[in-house]
């Protein structure tokens, strides 16, 4: 499939290829996003290679995003509940009991700077991806003129090797036609001769 054919796609295979859930694939349905074409079994979404490789990284990257800010909001919410207990238990803490709070406070801290880092290295991860697609599409442009200059090349050749054989056999009918024509006049000039003498 070129990088320009659109295919017909059901919102199941939509799903597949796209790996969206049912509820994001049925909203760009209905909301225009897609382009869709009806048919006897139902509509149809019409794709190309490069809208589904677009879409992918596009669905990955909102993924990721919806990921950590899930993250972050658990995050969050786990250290509003650790405040909210530890101001309720503040008047009988013992010493114990402070230091395990601490703790609790710098494990969620470190979790906290953990996703950070992990979403970084996801969205690198994303755009390297997207950098490679685009290498490797420069390549096959560069790929493609180079076919296109050698059969350009070899054209031009075939047309100059055709031109020398037209010569070459236009030289050779023309000595054919010279010879012919000494034999004619050779045989013609004997017939006289030959008459000469009889007649003599």
């Amino acid at each position: 499939m070129s990088e320009e054919e659109k295919v017909e796609l059901s919102a199941v295979e939509a799903m597949s290829v796209l790996n969206w859930k049912k509820s994001k694939v049925y909203y760009w349905m209905s909301s225009g996003k897609f382009e869709t074409i009806q048919r006897i079994d139902g509509d149809k979404i019409l794709l190309t290679q490069s809208d589904i490789n677009r879409l992918k990284v596009k669905g990955n990257s909102e993924e990721v995003e919806e990921n950590f800010e899930n993250s972050e909001k658990v995050q969050e919410s786990s250290v509003q509940n650790v405040t909210n207990n530890y101001k309720e238990v503040q008047k009988n803490l013992t010493s114990e009991t402070f230091e395990f709070f601490n703790k609790s406070l710098e494990t969620i801290k470190q979790i906290h700077q953990s996703s950070l880092q992990n979403y970084g290295y996801s969205l690198k991860l994303l755009t390297d991806g997207q950098s490679s697609l685009e290498q490797e599409n420069i390549e096959l442009k560069q790929e493609k003129k180079s076919v296109e200059e050698s059969l350009k090349k070899s054209e031009l050749e075939f047309q100059e090797k055709l031109k020398q054989f037209e010569k070459v056999k236009k030289e050779k009918d023309i000595i054919i036609v010279i010879l012919l024509a000494i034999m004619l006049l050779t045989c013609l000039f004997f017939f006289l001769v030959q008459n000469k003498f009889i007649l003599l």
